[in-house]
Formats: structure tokens, sequence, C-alpha cells
């Protein structure tokens, strides 16, 4: 049976028991079903346990393959304003389909009440977070790590990410022998994690109806819903961000047919 086909059950699974637990007033299957959360959030933290070393590998690899450093400049700069340009249409797209659906305002009130009290001390901090946003500067700055092994423990991927380039396109430049040494360490870390990331999607349908089934049998189905029409405006947005623009550039700057 396919991976997906599994997690497809196991999220129709976590539904029904959920609705069963919720709506009939389960007790003893609400209590199971959360206390099987846990299985949910370990898969999430074995997720989180791979990027680190994933991302590192990865980049350092890419960048070092490119050879001429000169590559690195032209290409980076290429890609920058492709990030940006992309990115602000993508915002854009993203504003305006969720403004014009709203998918959050068809919580209902007595579920976002419990869901706000549920998770009151984490929204509190996230909030906090966004009102001591750093300036450009200073995010500048913070892109620049004093520690890559400070940033790394601290899940900081952006300082990460600018050093693996720098020292990805460094490596370009030492001895051939010394450098295919450090590439062959870091081809086995990329491809061990490979490995790592096929052992936890074997997780992925116990997670997902663990994860689904103590949602829905803590808050209903009405939350399932709104989380469902988020979903489709996720995925509208981005198939419009793929019809539209990145066909559009396929087109004009790639000189292909986007089909």
């Amino acid at each position: 049976m396919q991976l997906y086909t599994k997690i497809g059950i196991g999220l129709i699974t976590g539904v029904v028991l959920g609705a069963v637990a919720n709506f009939a007033d389960v007790v003893w299957l609400q209590g199971l079903l959360q206390r099987l959360e846990p299985i949910g959030t370990v898969f999430i933290r074995l997720i989180m346990m791979i990027v680190i070393p994933l991302v590192v590998a990865s980049l350092i690899l890419g960048t070092a393959s490119l050879g001429d450093i000169g590559k690195l400049g032209r290409l980076g700069g290429k890609t920058v304003l492709f990030y940006l340009s992309t990115t602000a249409v993508a915002v854009t797209i993203g504003l305006l389909i969720s403004n014009v659906v709203r998918p959050g305002s068809r919580i209902d009130p007595t579920t976002r009440d419990a869901i706000a009290a549920t998770f009151e001390g984490d929204a509190a901090s996230r909030l906090q977070l966004a009102e001591e946003r750093p300036s450009v500067g200073e995010t500048l700055l913070n892109m620049i790590p004093t520690n890559p092994f400070r940033a790394a423990t601290q899940g900081e991927l952006l300082p990460l990410i600018l050093f693996s380039i720098l020292f990805g396109a460094a490596l370009s430049l030492v001895a051939q022998d010394r450098r295919d040494t450090v590439l062959n360490f870091f081809a086995g870390i990329n491809d061990a994690v490979m490995v790592m990331i096929d052992w936890i999607m074997k997780l992925a349908p116990y997670a997902v109806f663990a994860l689904v089934g103590a949602v829905v049998s803590r808050f209903g189905l009405d939350l399932l819903r709104s989380l469902a029409v988020y979903t489709l405006v996720v995925a509208s947005g981005l198939l419009i961000h793929v019809l539209v623009t990145y066909m559009t550039l396929v087109k004009v700057l790639g000189k292909l047919n986007p089909l």
C-alpha cells in the first residue's frame, strides 16, 4: 500500500473516531485519542530534527559543486532578485485570497474561545515576538552568525544558510584532495539524512491519525471545517501562483512552452 494511501486512511480514521468521541461525548475514547496525541508530536519533532543537517549538507554540496566562485555571484544575484520578486507576488496573492475568503471567520465562537484558552500561552509569546521584531538593519546583521554552531542549536536557519553558502564557496577553492574529503563527508551526511527521512515518513499515517483524532475529539468538526477551508485557500493560492506567475516566467524568461 502506498504511503499516501496509508496517510489518507489515518486521516479519515482520526476524523471519524474524533467526531464520535466529541459528538457522543465518549469520555474514554476522548481520553484515549488525547493520550495518543504525543505520537503526532514525536513525528513533528523528528521532522524538525533533520532540518539542520539536511540544509547544511545540501547547501554546502550545492555551492561547492559550482566550481568557479564567480558563478556564485552571478547566480546569487539573479536568485535573490527572482526570490524577492516571486515572494512579493505570492504575498499579494495570499493576502487577496485570505481577505476575500476569511477562513478563520467560520470558526464557532465557542470553539474559538476553547482554542484560545488551550493555546493562550503560546499565542502570547508569539505576539510578544512579533512586537519585538527587529529593524531591517538588525535583520541583516542577524544573518551573519557569530557562532554557526550556536545558530544550529537554536534553529536559526537564515544565519546557518549564509554560513553554509560561504563555506561551500570557500571549499570550491580548496585543493582538490582536501575538498573531496570534506565533500564526501557532507555527501555522507546528506545520504544518511535521506534514509532517516524515509524512516520518519513511515510514522506519518499514525501521526496524522493521532493529531487529527485528538483535535477533533477536543474541538469537534467545526475546527476541521475551518481547517479544510484554510487548506483550500492555501492550495488555491499555490495553484494561481504556479499557473499565472511561474508559467508566465517560464514563457517570458525561459522562452519555453509552460505546458
